[in-house]
């Protein structure tokens, strides 16, 4: 019936890391409740209330936030959603889906029928439907007379569907555009600019903010890789002063054709503007020197 909570704080000050352990019991779920010594609890005995590092230079974990500004509070380091100004986009968009299910269900085609047409089955204690129809007709009490009002009347209004998805498909382009998709990622990709350029350009905005995505990815990777070869050094696993490398390659195919770019190399290694080399490097994932190496051997004509 109670719980506890660690907060671990990691505070950087210049070259050293200060790391701070604080435990709180609480009786209930809104609040930490009251401070109490990390070695009371059995699962943190072993943890320090407070150790500081040395050798760091930035603090000892990778953080990744999607590239985009909070807008609920600007002094938060912390992310937001990527459709984080979509929420209500989104709930108006599920309402107009929903009038589109009503359309559907609410224009079914009917046959209002007058209850005296209609033969009562004593057995079953109901009036029976022509041909069983039960979900076809509906009896209604006509009395007016056939005069005012025909015995049987059909029920079939004219569907809007058209203009529904089209109301729809516009709600669906403002997320795209608020959550930085493309056009056509979630409305009807058949409404987008066909040409090759108008693609493009409808795509740009997507393509940077996955760029974005992917810098703000590769920094937390870096930051993270950092952090492991700094416990991986402090516990003696490796060596101090080890040397390592990290490389990315981010793929740029949502603007760029990636079989049309190779085929725009070859011609470069034809035209003698770039080597086979250069051209094994970048297709085949290898540093220049073990491209060189795996050129095949120039076939030797005998005379």
């Amino acid at each position: 019936k109670k719980i506890y909570t660690r907060l671990e704080v990691h505070t950087l000050q210049g070259d050293r890391i200060h790391l701070t352990n604080r435990v709180f019991v609480a009786t209930n779920d809104y609040s930490l409740g009251t401070e109490i010594e990390i070695g009371s609890i059995e699962r943190w005995s072993e943890l320090a209330p407070e150790l500081t590092l040395e050798g760091a230079d930035r603090l000892l974990f990778g953080y990744f936030k999607v590239p985009m500004a909070n807008a609920e509070d600007s002094d938060s380091p912390l992310g937001v959603s990527v459709y984080s100004r979509a929420p209500e986009l989104v709930e108006e968009a599920d309402r107009r889906y929903s009038n589109i299910c009503w359309e559907y269900e609410g224009t079914q085609l009917a046959i209002h029928i007058a209850t005296s047409l209609l033969k009562y089955n004593n057995d079953r204690n109901k009036f029976e439907y022509p041909g069983g129809q039960e979900r076809l007709y509906r009896n209604v009490e006509y009395n007016a007379g056939a005069a005012d009002k025909p015995f049987i009347d059909t029920f079939s209004p004219e569907i809007r569907d058209t203009a529904l998805f089209n109301g729809f498909n516009n709600q669906l382009r403002l997320i795209e555009f608020a959550c930085n998709l493309a056009y056509g990622t979630l409305s009807d990709p058949q409404n987008v600019d066909k040409t090759a350029t108008e693609i493009k350009v409808s795509k740009q905005r997507s393509y940077t903010f996955v760029s974005d995505t992917q810098m703000a990815l590769q920094k937390a990777l870096e930051d993270l890789v950092y952090a492991m070869n700094f416990w991986a050094v402090l516990y003696g696993l490796i060596p101090l002063g080890n040397k390592y490398q990290v490389s990315f390659v981010w793929d740029d195919s949502i603007i760029v054709d990636a079989e049309a770019e190779r085929q725009t190399d070859r011609q470069d290694v034809a035209m003698g503007v770039m080597s086979l080399a250069e051209y094994r490097s970048k297709w085949y994932g290898e540093t220049l020197e073990e491209a060189a190496k795996n050129l095949p051997e120039p076939a030797l004509i005998e005379e």
